[in-house]
């Protein structure tokens, strides 16, 4: 067989060593000026109407801060992409794939839709509550653990595992729908308003947002302070660290899953209890997917996931609203916009950790100088 030539290619990459946070944010930032500036290139391609590349940005401000109910469902929209985030950065810490946000959540919507309507009338609506909350956790809980058990017992892929869980409960909600309005099985009956915590804030989105807020600072402290978010960080960096000093990698894997799930299944509850007032099988909508994009992004620190929140819930929301000024379909318009930032966002952090060089030519073409002499 013969052997194949040696290319040398003119460009190469090498580790960066010391790169200052002033640097990568620079970097990270340029990267998402970057991005918006091809979305609105983009946009113009997408329709003709009027001037598209204008109205873009125009759309993407206007959608999010014209009005205080626009600011708000701003802020719910961030709420919702960090609870999902900072639900699964505990496990990938421990570099534990839990991909499974968005079947948990969804697990804890279907539990809290099923208790608040099918508690009887006579129940006090706060207890009711409480019930749903108290079932919307444990449903959440439950779908994570389940994988973490198979991974810990049977070596089964954690990634595989939660990801099918996702279809599950996607597919599990499409059946409780149609077995309880059997009438009109695509729709779900409406919840009381008394049985959800919006008549108690008055406004329906404020409970997401308050929650997000303190969960996070929790998440943070427990990373960054607590023994138990310490061992996350030395299983991840080595396993065999971790067994030679002791630790029970097992049980942390359960343990981490468990707080995994509560938050999502949490993030049903709010969703359904808070803002819908109702079950979909589209409740979360791929939310916990893009979660997934943002922890990582986030280098699983709550602080960096926030940041990443931010930007998401605001291209999501503003981008929709410029879809209906530039005339593009509403319903991928965004998702395509999205796409497109995290794309260059990730391609960025090459660049983060990373440096480019061109290599010498005396290096590149050996050959040719020999042959010359």
């Amino acid at each position: 067989m013969p052997k194949m030539p040696k290319i040398n290619f003119p460009l190469y990459a090498v580790k960066r060593i010391g790169i200052s946070k002033r640097t990568t944010w620079l970097i990270r930032g340029g990267a998402v000026l970057v991005a918006l500036l091809l979305a609105g290139v983009m946009s113009t391609f997408l329709t003709t109407a009027g001037t598209p590349f204008i109205d873009f940005y125009k759309g993407l401000f206007v959608g999010t801060f014209n009005h205080s109910e626009d600011i708000i469902t701003l802020l719910c929209g961030i709420s919702i992409y960090l609870l999902l985030a900072i639900a699964v950065a505990p496990a990938f810490r421990m570099k534990f794939w839990n991909i499974g946000g968005e079947g948990q959540a969804m697990a804890g919507a279907i539990v809290t839709a099923i208790i608040l309507l099918k508690m009887p009338s006579t129940m006090p609506d706060t207890l009711v509550i409480i019930m749903a909350l108290i079932g919307g956790v444990l449903a959440g809980i439950i779908w994570a653990v389940i994988p973490a058990i198979f991974k810990v017992k049977c070596r089964t892929n954690e990634t595989l595992f939660t990801l099918m869980m996702n279809y599950i409960a996607t597919f599990l909600a499409a059946f409780v729908i149609a077995f309880v309005n059997t009438s009109h099985p695509e729709s779900f009956p409406e919840i009381d308003p008394n049985r959800t915590i919006i008549k108690i804030f008055g406004i329906k989105y404020i409970p997401i947002v308050i929650a997000a807020v303190v969960l996070t600072f929790l998440l943070y402290f427990y990373l960054k302070k607590t023994k138990h978010g310490y061992e996350l960080s030395v299983i991840g960096n080595s396993t065999n660290t971790a067994r030679y000093i002791g630790m029970k990698s097992s049980w942390i894997a359960i343990r981490t899953m468990i707080m995994s799930g509560a938050i999502s299944g949490l993030v049903g509850f709010l969703i359904v209890c808070a803002q819908t007032a109702t079950l979909s099988s589209g409740l979360i909508s791929g939310r916990g997917f893009t979660a997934v994009l943002i922890a990582w992004l986030g280098h699983f620190n709550p602080a960096e996931i926030a940041i990443y929140s931010c930007l998401v819930g605001f291209l999501d929301q503003g981008s929709t609203y410029a879809a209906s000024l530039i005339g593009a379909n509403s319903t991928y318009f965004s998702g395509v916009i999205i796409g497109l930032v995290m794309l260059v966002v990730v391609t960025a952090e090459f660049f983060i950790n990373y440096q480019v060089k061109v290599r010498d030519k005396k290096i590149i073409e050996p050959k040719k100088k020999k042959e010359a002499q």
